[in-house]
């Protein structure tokens, strides 16, 4: 009883926090878009799953993606995991994204530590190096739990003139360091609310032609679970005076097959993940801003064999 009314206590404050703080405090650039636009480090968070449920995986997070997408979900992970995703843009097949990550569970507490690399037709290419925690704070029946997680990245973009040109401004490379921070709590077992300030050091870095900012964001979201058989999610991001909503869903089969869709920005994402007792496998497919269709595929790998807890 007493762990009960902790739990409730602190999903009131939590719930609170999420939704009233006021948004004008953290300004947002959070952006689903393409890896063939020219915007910076927007893509990071951007994994397979996440794209395939519509970038509504905020309040669920409960794989090695986490690491990326939102740390405070790395605790729901208890086995050790290799993960590893890649990512192309149809319209421009050189432009790719690639993630890794190695995730270590203990008790109440997981560590993982990844990449990111983006590889594109211009002249800017990214790669960031991430080094993430996530603690379960208070544990209560039936799946219930408080958690928070961060993460610690260095973001470099390398910058190479096209024509080869050495002593192009072009040429040379920018770095900056920052983070990301958030919460999870699952005050019922069918209900999961999560909060994350992303880029928290917000910075500007050279491209070559102009300076670019890469902006602070704030992302907000809840799932809702449904006999370990379906889970409908929403979350939101907004900038000052302005908010966008995404919605998905996530329904798992007795094959093991889990089917992913989700609606953001007026367009509509899909994809499938086989889950297996080694390793899951999955593929997403998902819509760009300008036309065309991303295409992405996941892979974690197990370091123990035996049925995972969802």
């Amino acid at each position: 009883m007493k762990i009960f009314n902790q739990m409730r206590f602190i999903s009131f404050i939590a719930v609170l926090l999420i939704f009233f703080l006021p948004e004008g405090i953290f300004a947002s650039s959070y952006d689903s878009g393409s890896i063939c636009s020219g915007d910076i480090f927007v893509n990071v968070n951007s994994t397979a799953r996440a794209r395939a449920s519509g970038f509504s995986f905020l309040a669920l997070s409960d794989d090695a993606s986490a690491l990326f997408y939102n740390p405070s979900g790395l605790p729901t992970i208890r086995i050790g995991t290799l993960y590893f995703d890649y990512g192309i843009c149809a319209q421009e097949p050189s432009s790719n994204e690639s993630r890794g990550a190695f995730i270590f569970p203990f008790e109440d507490f997981s560590f993982g530590a990844g990449f990111y690399r983006k590889n594109s037709d211009s002249s800017v290419d990214e790669n960031v190096l991430i080094l993430g925690a996530g603690y379960r704070l208070t544990q209560g029946t039936e799946g219930s739990f408080l958690s928070i997680g961060a993460n610690v990245r260095v973001n470099s973009l390398l910058l190479e003139d096209p024509d080869g040109c050495e002593i192009c401004p072009f040429n040379g490379s920018d770095t900056g360091v920052s983070g990301d921070a958030g919460i999870m709590v699952r005050p019922l077992p069918m209900v999961s609310i999560s909060y994350l300030l992303d880029n928290i050091n917000e910075r500007q870095y050279e491209t070559g032609l102009e300076p670019v900012v890469y902006r602070r964001s704030s992302r907000w979201g809840m799932s809702v679970f449904w006999k370990d058989t379906l889970v409908i999610s929403w979350e939101r991001y907004g900038r000052k005076g302005t908010d966008c909503d995404n919605f998905g869903f996530i329904m798992r089969s007795s094959v093991p097959l889990e089917m992913m869709a989700g609606f953001y920005r007026e367009k509509v994402t899909g994809g499938l993940r086989w889950t297996g007792r080694r390793f899951n496998i999955g593929l997403s497919f998902s819509p760009l801003e300008d036309s065309g269709i991303y295409t992405a595929v996941a892979l974690e790998f197990f370091l123990e064999t035996k049925d995972r807890e969802k």
